[in-house]
């Protein structure tokens, strides 16, 4: 659900991350960090702009924790 939100620049899945999380994007043409909520989705939203369709998905760390979730 969030990558599948990302992936369109729907970020209004925030409650999922601690409010100061910090986010880096290593691997990308411009890298960059940022701290905090706010901060995380100027950051994605920048990077988003250099495509004009982006999809993201979920690594298999994602879908453990995603299936841990859904077990409770």
């Amino acid at each position: 659900r969030v990558y599948a939100g990302w992936a369109v620049g729907d970020f209004s899945e925030g409650q999922l991350f601690d409010p100061e999380v910090e986010f880096e994007m290593v691997d990308w043409p411009e890298a960059s960090k940022s701290r905090g909520l706010d901060a995380m989705r100027r950051t994605w939203q920048a990077a988003l702009g250099a495509w004009e369709d982006f999809r993201a998905e979920p690594g298999d760390s994602a879908k453990a924790l995603q299936a841990a979730g859904q077990q409770d």
